[in-house]
């Protein structure tokens, strides 16, 4: 059995580090907090872990985190505010599930900008509608994938007659690409990337139908373990807890995250 906790713990403290800021300055993070070490910083901190399916070949661990946000005031009590913004970094990186948009005017506000067409399609209204037999018919953006890494595709048909769209190198690497969902409604696909390039093209049959609202965004895992031997499923916060210690000279303010992470030995 693989010990998984300092796996985790080492994922997280990378993930934080240089990445939370307040009053314009980084905010350190460390799991040893030096003796020179001055508020406000992050300890992270492993807290317990426990098997949860028991087979033969894999199992699948809850590991239990901690994120001690430490934050200090000249003053008798108070001073909440500061450990209540870093908190709110910390989750919007533990609990991110996914990245940045990566499509420009996917509702087609703007008409053909950041698109180009060919064969039977036009941008009408805020929608791009497919029609006629070309089988060559697409959209098609630039520079929206990464080759080789999970996306997540969202979009809206608003209006369907006939035939089926596909995604050129998205899921498959061949011209076809996968075949999405066409019924009139909003739709999510996620799939590797083969090439840079959005094209969403005819499949096969004579299409009518319209389609907007076009998102793509990098599904990014919790944490990536996979060379440790790991995979990470779940990254739930349990709760986060505040209080007050008041010193001599000042008064700490600190707050407590729990984070429970599902994780499976691949």
């Amino acid at each position: 059995m693989i010990e998984a906790l300092h796996y985790l713990r080492k994922a997280i403290i990378e993930r934080l580090s240089g990445s939370i800021v307040l009053n314009s300055q980084n905010v350190p993070v460390y799991n040893r907090v030096p003796s020179d070490a001055t508020e406000p910083f992050i300890k992270v901190y492993s807290l317990q872990n426990e098997e949860t399916d028991f087979n033969r070949d894999s199992y699948m661990l809850d590991c239990m985190t901690r994120i001690d946000v430490v934050t200090s005031f000249d003053g008798d009590s108070g001073g909440e505010l500061d450990a209540n913004e870093i908190v709110s970094q910390v989750l919007n990186l533990v609990r991110t599930r996914e990245g940045n948009e990566h499509v420009q005017n996917g509702n087609f506000a703007d008409g053909l900008s950041n698109w180009t067409k060919s064969g039977d399609v036009d941008v009408i209204g805020g929608e791009a509608v497919f029609f006629g037999t070309d089988e060559l018919s697409r959209i098609r953006q630039q520079n929206v994938f990464e080759i080789g890494q999970e996306f997540t595709l969202n979009y809206q048909i608003t209006s369907y007659t006939s035939g089926s769209l596909s995604v050129v190198r998205f899921g498959i690497d061949d011209d076809n690409g996968i075949e999405i969902p066409t019924t009139v409604g909003w739709h999510t696909v996620t799939a590797n990337a083969f090439q840079n390039p959005l094209q969403i093209k005819r499949k096969g049959d004579p299409t009518t139908l319209s389609i907007t609202n076009i998102s793509v965004k990098p599904k990014l895992s919790y944490f990536n373990l996979a060379e440790n031997g790991l995979k990470v499923y779940t990254s739930v916060l349990m709760n986060t807890t505040y209080f007050e210690e008041d010193a001599e000279d000042k008064t700490y303010f600190r707050a407590i995250i729990e984070l429970s992470n599902k994780v499976q030995k691949i």
